[in-house]
């Protein structure tokens, strides 16, 4: 069986990570991003190593993947690392910096009321504060209110009331895993198709010069990356007619950040002290 370590979005301090066993299965690499059970939550975590040997004694199993692909590479791990040490924060938190948009997964408190019926009996009524009851009526007026939401309507104050409500089994309390609203990106990336290559060699296009420029473009190591730039290239007709006729064809690719890509950084040397300054360390 093998285990992982895991930084879970969670305020755990820094540096830190946690142990759990992976399902048989389940395929598993660093930089993968998980559901994992953390207390009485299911939390999103980023896989910082994969092992034969866990750090604890027991453990409890990931839950499953939010992506098939990892979100981080060896790099990205490693700067995470530093980051996290540097200015002490979770291991999450650094992560989460290089983390794919549409690639966070928070959790949300949500809460519904039992008895739909805003008036309440003068037992329950003589029980509660005007503001507590505002809480319910609020509630109790929607399908649904998030808890954040409703923070930010009443204030924190709303954080006891909620919890006295609760106790009183007046309103109900869930605790939801929800996608980031920010989408993932993609691209469209254009191809040759075995048919338009046959038709290159056989030299058949006729008349159709663009069309056999693009497909010979396609063909090469010069091939346009994305369908925009084969457009702005060869014109938005003559790409629509060799897709329409089979000699092309695009292919959707996922677009990830690449924060790093064509930059380089000079190593950064310890700074020489002075002798006071060694001194007052």
């Amino acid at each position: 069986m093998e285990f992982a370590e895991i930084a879970v979005n969670s305020p755990t301090g820094h540096s830190r990570t946690f142990s759990y066993s992976v399902p048989r299965d389940l395929s598993l690499s660093e930089g993968h991003s998980v559901l994992v059970p953390f207390g009485q939550q299911i939390l999103q975590g980023i896989v910082f190593s994969v092992d034969d040997v866990a750090s604890v004694e027991n453990t409890r199993d990931v839950l499953d993947l939010t992506d098939e692909q990892p979100f981080l590479d060896e790099t990205r791990l490693s700067l995470a690392r530093w980051i996290s040490e540097h200015y002490m924060c979770t291991l999450f938190e650094a992560a989460a910096l290089m983390i794919p948009p549409g690639g966070r997964t928070r959790n949300f408190t949500w809460l519904s009321s039992r008895n739909r019926a805003t008036e309440l009996c003068p037992t329950i009524e003589s029980r509660l504060s005007d503001f507590q009851q505002d809480i319910f009526e609020h509630v109790s007026s929607a399908e649904g209110v998030r808890l954040d939401r409703l923070i930010l309507r009443f204030g924190q104050n709303a954080r006891s009331a909620v919890r006295k409500l609760v106790d009183l089994r007046l309103l109900d309390r869930e605790t939801v895993l929800q996608k980031s609203p920010v989408r993932p990106r993609f691209s469209y990336v254009p191809l040759a198709t075995k048919l338009g290559i046959q038709t290159l060699k056989n030299n058949s296009f006729g008349r159709s010069f663009k069309q056999k420029e693009l497909v010979a473009s396609l063909d090469s190591d010069k091939a346009p990356s994305t369908m925009v730039e084969a457009r702005n290239k060869f014109g938005s007709t003559v790409v629509k007619a060799a897709l329409d006729k089979g000699f092309i064809e695009q292919r959707r690719e996922r677009l990830f950040r690449e924060p790093l890509e064509g930059r380089t950084y000079k190593t950064a040397f310890p700074a020489k002290l002075t002798h006071e300054q060694k001194s007052s360390l």
